[in-house]
């Protein structure tokens, strides 16, 4: 069977079709490597049932990658697209992880002036026909300059609807693969990483973000981020200062009852804004891992709506789920 070959079409508006589980993914990329995988991904259409090759010319990646001005533009080209093949990303599964390459091995040809990519085919269930649980945006809003800016702003947008996130500091330094080494000193890790993504993303793309740290103790354990939609002039400040109104708004988001809403949000929420959005997304990571690894006795949103309240109730996000849960 011939293998389809389609001429890469570069433009703002295309669209990004990402599966949450691929944006919830361990990696790094470059600037450049994220510009390059994101274009990539960009031309998947919404009817494609598998991956193709696309065909890039020179001079195309050379405008994509603002090598234009380089003094030695191929040789650098090159050791952009050698190094992505060698890059890994790790999904993770409940207990399992999974290692994974983001593109085949490229093809040069430099008589003719192109390179031709193919994203790796275990990455298909996370781009291709997406019924739920992915987040899209248009790659006019990933023209970024700074590493961290793009995994941020997908960490973020995914949450848009919900208009806030708390990310235990430790869980976010895994995702954006900080070493061990690296901003060592929360205070650094600040520095270098959020307010810059901070900066960037408030000023060029489609969201706009704030953070308030949370401690335990004297020590920042978690960060909380409120995500505002910058085409929205209205700004909800009952929405944002009320830990109500987000709480009520995150549950019913997931499909819990207007009533055992604000039962919930009216019970737990004074507690801290971000004690029930932490349960939820604990419960959401946690009930994935369950279809996963063993499926499920019932359907995913009514598995994780009970999980959800038995989280909030138990606060498994700090304390974990000390049983087997069975359904």
């Amino acid at each position: 069977m011939t293998e389809i070959t389609r001429q890469a079409v570069v433009r703002d508006e295309n669209l990004i079709f990402k599966s949450n589980d691929l944006i919830e993914a361990k990696y790094r990329l470059t600037v450049n490597e994220q510009r390059l995988t994101m274009a990539l991904i960009s031309m998947i259409r919404k009817e494609d049932e598998d991956l193709y090759r696309y065909e890039f010319t020179i001079p195309q990646l050379l405008d994509l990658l603002n090598l234009t001005k380089d003094k030695n533009p191929e040789p650098r080209l090159r050791d952009i697209v050698k190094t992505l093949h060698d890059r890994k990303l790790i999904l993770i599964h409940g207990s399992r992880e999974m290692h994974l390459r983001w593109i085949e091995a490229p093809i040069f040809d430099w008589d003719k002036r192109f390179i031709t990519f193919r994203i790796a085919p275990e990455l298909r269930p996370y781009l291709i026909q997406l019924k739920g649980r992915f987040t899209a945006f248009s790659l006019d809003n990933v023209q970024l300059k700074r590493e961290y800016s793009f995994r941020m702003y997908e960490l973020l947008k995914q949450y848009e609807r919900i208009k806030k996130r708390v990310i235990p500091l430790s869980q976010l330094r895994e995702m954006l693969l900080i070493q061990d080494g690296e901003y060592k000193l929360y205070a650094d890790f600040k520095r270098r990483i959020i307010v810059p993504a901070q900066n960037e993303i408030n000023s060029k793309t489609d969201i706009s973000f704030n953070f308030e740290e949370i401690k335990t103790g004297r020590k920042v354990s978690a960060i909380s981020f409120t995500i505002l939609n910058r085409d929205f002039k209205e700004v909800e400040d009952s929405l944002n200062s009320n830990p109500y109104h987000v709480a009520l708004a995150a549950l019913v988001d997931k499909g819990i009852s207007e009533k055992q809403a604000a039962r919930l949000a009216l019970k737990y929420a004074v507690k801290s804004p971000g004690f029930i959005l932490a349960n939820i997304e604990y419960a959401v990571r946690q009930t994935d891992a369950l279809t996963t690894e063993n499926g499920l006795t019932k359907s995913y949103d009514e598995t994780l709506q009970g999980y959800i309240v038995r989280a909030i109730e138990n606060n498994y996000a700090l304390y974990g789920n000390p049983e087997q849960m069975a359904f």
